[in-house]
């Protein structure tokens, strides 16, 4: 009997210590993975937003080589392009947004008390705050994408004057201008989140030693 119950609580200190260990190990996962989605946003970011600067030349380019517009009617402008392909970095930011929501949830599940929680508290709410300001930019860049494309197709419609191509130039300078404040704030709290989750990182090992 002695020898069961001794067995038997080995058998739950193996069980405690094993669970301890998860813990540590699901946030130290968790942390990984959220390095990798800021990494994939930096790269989504700066590819639309490198993308954007050169939609100007791309439609001087079409103007200049293209006196009737032809390619903007048939949508083989290389304008067009340009707005699907920063059209598909934006659905990866999407897919990063749910990814960010994913983790935060897992983070916030795990229950450990040994766990750095000052920590990976900062952590919790840096994520909150980044994918805040993420789906705005999301949600007002798609918007702009959209006018965009109305805008370049209305140029060929047969009553386009001048006005039609001031004023829609305008309009797309005014959506930027707000995206672009959008970016700053992005910039700012991802630096702030990699900063707390270095310091998570380094919170999770030192614990463990």
């Amino acid at each position: 009997m002695k020898k069961l119950l001794s067995a038997a609580g080995l058998l739950g200190i193996s069980t405690a210590l094993a669970g301890c260990d998860t813990g540590f190990a699901q946030a130290e996962d968790i942390t990984a993975q959220i390095e990798t989605e800021e990494s994939t946003i930096v790269e989504k970011l700066y590819a639309i937003t490198s993308k954007e600067a050169s939609v100007q030349s791309e439609f001087e380019k079409t103007l200049t080589e293209d006196e009737e517009l032809s390619t903007l009617k048939d949508g083989s402008a290389s304008i067009f392009e340009n707005i699907e392909t920063r059209q598909t970095d934006l659905d990866s930011l999407k897919e990063s947004s749910e990814n960010l929501k994913t983790h935060l949830d897992e983070l916030t599940k795990i229950d450990n008390e040994e766990l750095p929680n000052e920590e990976l508290t900062a952590v919790e709410d840096n994520l909150k705050t980044v994918k805040s300001t993420l789906d705005q930019f999301i949600e007002q860049y798609n918007g702009s994408l959209e006018e965009q494309e109305k805008y370049f197709q209305s140029l060929t419609a047969e009553d386009a004057t001048y006005q039609t191509l001031e004023s829609g130039i305008e309009q797309i300078n005014g959506s930027h201008a707000g995206t672009n404040d959008l970016l700053i704030q992005l910039d700012d709290q991802l630096v702030q989140l990699q900063t707390s989750r270095t310091e998570a990182t380094a919170a999770l090992e030192e614990s463990q030693k």
